[in-house]
């Protein structure tokens, strides 16, 4: 394994001969103290060039790149099944050619069925069928629209211009080409979680963002620097170079989100006209990185951090003489919302002439943290601000850390699967279909779903083969290309302890608060279950009027007690069903009119349902203390349980990509119960208001999950409790020896608020990867109504039966409990 440190700010790299890698190991970088290693090349797919797509026009790749997360799921056999979204440019064109080639080609989105089975066996054969590991299905897609419901067209606008949300916007002059519309180079595309979605453009250069069904919601300006002008005149043209802005054909080319969604981050793909000499293609090195906040707005009007990113700069006949072009930057995935994988390249390889090396394809660690933050300053929002005078970086300004993770220039990991390096340069083989392609403009990143590897990650890599074919369709109209340069997708397996997936993300930030919530509730609820089991013994004792009930001297009695339903303690968003069984022995001593003993109750179950997650609570003993002062009209009683070192086990969670998470804890519950009213006498009925409290608390110890592989969740040491203030009456009367009562109480939680806790995604080093979310608000309040009925088995054995059920007055949850209970008097 071959390792190599970063540290400061970094320098542009500079090849000046091909920068071909031949080892085969892993190979590792260490940014920050942190390792990231790149396993290699596992897989590659090809997509004939020859394709149509869905509406009839040649198939293009795939500037842009997705894959949908809630399509990515792991075979049993360790293959993988995804959705593949893909991002296709302006449709066939040749801004060089007499006269220039573009098309009125309307923006769109492809999809396609993937199947993806990893590959680390021996080489392949030099043939098109060794890249079969990405098996690509063509199924459908989306045209983009514009504001007004128009498709976009791709062809050069000129000089046109119309108003787009009030700004300028590219727009071919009326009876030209695409007339009247807007025009769009797409080259980028980051999906939200809610798919919606936002595509960066070249002619502008512009960032729009879409609805999940590619309708236009919005756009978002780049700053003044970056508009492309001749003379001071907004002009979009492709063909004739902008005096100050973006370079031609060199627009925003990667876009991407953070993880957590807040930020929108893109970047230049090369340095603006007033940083570089125009004539020096290697002084394009420096180019911009905005930063958008859109936590509270989709279109927010300025970038709120800009950073500096310098290129690599390569020599392009490879001779070993001073560099002369620049490997302008292609494509970029967010890691988090400090670094980002950013594709740096070369122009060489299929799809253009052979005769020079393939000098330089690698994708880059970029990290921010240290950069400096030009947002807002004279560099942005003047129409020439600059960075640099001739490709030389202002002294004044720290650029992004950049090290290279990944060199596709990799013949023996290409030779592998049957591609690679052959551009017919001196000593050289012929270019050919399996000669790697020039444009490597797509990129996705998706976790591998491996348990014991939580930060390994394939990173999908795909070219934008121009629409070249010999075979090809624009519009209805034939062309030929003069070959078939056919779509492609390359697959890095790397290990990356800082990258933090969305949707692991926001499973987490959903989920989460909801496992906390059962596990506080299931917790107070021991409690609250030890101190329930003795208030229905003292609640007998104060109803009795016989012998056997109210005995003097010393008294054992054993209670059952079955809890079901949405719990005693629930929030209202759990909805999920709470079985607690017990079983109480005691014993108490009474003499006149007061009463004390001690309990002990055996107790288990179960909380939650298999679709959102669930928990088992194992049998565990809480002992309780007790007293009563019993008399006539006046009762108060009080006692004190305790649950210490219950084990909840196989508490699950159902996580993103199907997985689920399950951890195991230990709690210790504690409540006191308290209870006083007066006993009314109505002839043959007995009417008892009455006043009560109880306090439940708990400890629960923080765990980590299993099974959800990147997605498991650490969660923390938490402090619960809850007091609830009741009060009520009951209704009672003596008939041939029995006791029947109808108890109603309303129950009021007092210090119900909603709680904040801090998770995090395990092994995850980054900060993002901490969220602090809201546990569940309990039911503030319920109505409680017990029916009971008790009498006697023989003069110093009394019997008991009871039903209640807890009703909250807000989402309806309902909890049910059966109870019954017998007492021998010595």
């Amino acid at each position: 394994m071959s390792s190599l440190a970063i540290c400061g700010a970094a320098r542009a790299q500079t090849y000046t001969t091909p920068h071909v890698a031949i080892t085969d190991l892993p190979a590792s970088i260490s940014v920050g103290g942190i390792t990231f290693t790149n396993q290699g090349l596992v897989g590659a797919g090809r997509f004939p060039a020859t394709a149509r797509d869905f509406l009839g026009d040649t198939l293009g790749s795939f500037s842009g790149l997705a894959v949908d997360p809630y399509s990515w799921r792991m075979t049993p056999g360790g293959a993988y099944t995804a959705t593949l979204l893909a991002l296709p440019d302006r449709g066939r064109n040749d801004p060089a050619a007499n006269p220039p080639i573009y098309s009125d080609y309307a923006a769109r989105l492809f999809k396609f069925q993937m199947a993806f089975s990893p590959y680390a066996g021996a080489n392949l054969p030099a043939a098109t069928s060794s890249q079969s590991q990405v098996q690509l299905t063509a199924n459908g897609g989306v045209v983009l629209l514009d504001n007004q419901g128009r498709p976009f067209t791709g062809a050069d606008p000129g000089g046109g211009t119309t108003l787009l949300y009030g700004r300028p916007a590219p727009s071919p002059a009326p009876g030209s080409l695409g007339g009247g519309r807007i025009a769009v180079d797409a080259e980028a595309v980051a999906f939200k979680t809610d798919r919606s979605f936002y595509v960066s453009d070249e002619y502008g250069p512009s960032i729009f963002y879409f609805d999940a069904n590619g309708n236009l919601k919005g756009s978002i300006p780049v700053p003044e620097a970056l508009i492309p002008r001749t003379n001071g005149t907004v002009n979009f043209n492709s063909i004739n170079a902008p005096t100050t802005g973006r370079r031609n054909n060199q627009g925003l080319e990667a876009i991407a989100l953070s993880p957590d969604g807040n930020k929108l981050i893109t970047i230049l793909q090369s340095g603006a006209m007033q940083d570089l000499t125009d004539a020096q293609q290697q002084t394009r090195l420096n180019t911009r990185i905005l930063v958008y906040d859109v936590s509270k707005t989709a279109t927010p009007t300025a970038p709120v951090e800009s950073y500096v990113l310098q290129l690599p700069t390569f020599t392009l006949s490879g001779n070993g003489s001073a560099a002369n072009r620049t490997a302008a930057q292609s494509e970029m995935v967010a890691l988090n919302d400090r670094q980002f994988l950013v594709l740096a390249r070369d122009g060489t390889g299929q799809g253009v002439a052979p005769g020079t090396p393939i000098m330089t394809k690698s994708v880059y660690l970029v990290d921010v943290s240290q950069a400096s933050n030009i947002a807002g300053t004279a560099a942005e929002t003047s129409p020439s601000g600059q960075i640099a005078t001739g490709g030389k970086l202002s002294p004044t300004i720290t650029p992004a850390r950049s090290v290279e993770l990944v060199n596709m220039v990799n013949s023996t990991q290409l030779a592998r699967f049957g591609l690679s390096l052959n551009n017919g340069a001196p000593g050289q083989g012929a270019q050919s279909n399996l000669t790697i392609s020039e444009k490597w403009e797509g990129m996705a990143l998706v976790p591998t779903l491996v348990e014991s590897r939580p930060n390994d990650f394939f990173l999908f890599v795909s070219n934008d083969n121009d629409f070249a074919t010999t075979d090809g369709s624009m519009q209805g109209q034939p062309y030929n290309s003069g070959q078939n340069n056919d779509n492609m997708v390359l697959v890095y397996k790397l290990t990356l302890p800082t990258a933090v997936d969305p949707l692991f993300l926001k499973s987490m930030r959903e989920t989460a608060p909801l496992i906390l919530g059962r596990v506080s509730a299931g917790a107070l609820g021991l409690g609250q279950g030890a101190a329930a089991a003795v208030g229905d013994q003292l609640r007998a004792i104060r109803r009795a009027e016989s012998a056997a009930w109210a005995s003097q001297g010393l008294s054992a009695w054993v209670g059952g007690r079955a809890e079901f339903g949405a719990g005693l303690i629930q929030p209202e968003s759990m909805g999920a069903d709470r079985t607690l069984f017990g079983g109480t022995v005691g014993f108490d001593y009474g003499w006149n009119e007061f009463r004390a003993g001690v309990a002990a109750t055996v107790q288990g179950g179960q909380l939650g349902d298999g679709a959102r997650g669930q928990y088992d609570i194992s049998a565990s003993i809480a002992p309780s203390l007790y007293a009563g002062y019993f008399g006539d009209p006046f009762y108060i009683y009080a006692s004190a349980s305790a649950a210490p070192n219950v084990s909840f086990s196989d508490i699950r969670r159902l996580g993103a990509y199907d997985l689920v998470g399950v951890g195991r804890t230990r709690v210790d519950a504690y409540a006191i119960d308290a209870e006083a009213g007066f006993k009314l006498k109505m002839g043959a009925l007995r009417l008892t208001p009455f006043l009560g409290l109880t306090y439940a608390a708990a400890n629960i110890r923080g765990f980590t999950e299993v099974g959800a592989a990147g997605g498991n969740v650490v969660y923390p040491n938490q402090r619960v409790n809850a007091t609830t203030v009741r009060f009520g009456g009951e209704l009672a009367t003596t008939f041939h020896g029995l006791i029947p009562s109808l108890r109603v109480a309303y129950n009021y939680l007092v210090d119900g608020d909603t709680k904040l806790a801090s998770v995090r995604l395990a092994g995850v080093l980054s900060p993002m990867a901490t969220q602090a979310v809201a546990i569940p608000a309990f039911d503030t309040s319920s109505v409680s109504v017990g029916l009971g009925l008790q009498g006697d088995i023989a003069p110093n054995v009394g019997w008991r039966v009871g039903y209640d059920a807890n009703i909250a007055t807000t989402g309806g949850n309902v909890a049910h409990a059966v109870t019954a209970g017998l007492r021998i008097g010595f």
